[in-house]
């Protein structure tokens, strides 16, 4: 775990959102115990993040096992044990633009239902299957490099199709 490494330019991607107000959060498929210390040993701190949790327990007469527990987990969407669509949708508010960045199979509910997707690998694929536009990264530089062109327009705009689903999403509950 501590030879994980992270992109190499996500540290100056966060201190560019903080430093512009912006909200980062990090959903996770993973553990928590995991991503936190890793986060750590980077030197990236303030970044709130969603994940399942990952507890030692002791255990009757010493020692400990481990208990994983899925806090956030949303019976309508079994397939995926962290729901990153609705925590992402949950956090924003009424007319903020909601940008993703992401690349595998969790990813997928959370492009349909954001504004401005980065997209890569299986996600890609995907979105492109979707007719879901998004804009191609290989490192955070290029999502940093981004969103500083996007944010000198303006103004952001939701993409109709995402507004759409988080409305019928809160209009369902």
């Amino acid at each position: 775990m501590d030879g994980q490494r992270i992109d190499p330019h996500f540290g100056s991607f966060a201190a560019f959102c903080a430093d512009r107000g912006l909200g980062l959060t990090i959903l996770s498929d993973g553990l928590d115990y995991y991503i936190a210390r890793i986060l750590r040993r980077h030197g990236i701190s303030g970044v709130p993040f969603f994940a399942n949790r990952l507890d030692l327990i002791d255990v009757p007469g010493g020692g400990q096992r481990l208990r994983i527990s899925f806090p956030h987990a949303e019976g309508a969407h079994t397939r995926y044990a962290c729901p990153k669509h609705l925590l992402m949708v949950t956090q924003a508010g009424d007319g903020d633009v909601i940008a993703y960045v992401g690349e595998g199979y969790s990813d997928r509910l959370p492009a349909e239902y954001a504004d401005i997707v980065f997209a890569k690998d299986a996600l890609q694929t995907w979105c492109q299957q979707r007719n879901i536009s998004y804009h191609t990264y290989a490192s955070f530089r290029d999502v940093h490099e981004r969103c500083e062109r996007l944010l000198a327009r303006p103004r952001l705009r939701q993409r109709r199709e995402a507004d759409m689903k988080r409305r019928a999403l809160f209009i369902a509950e």
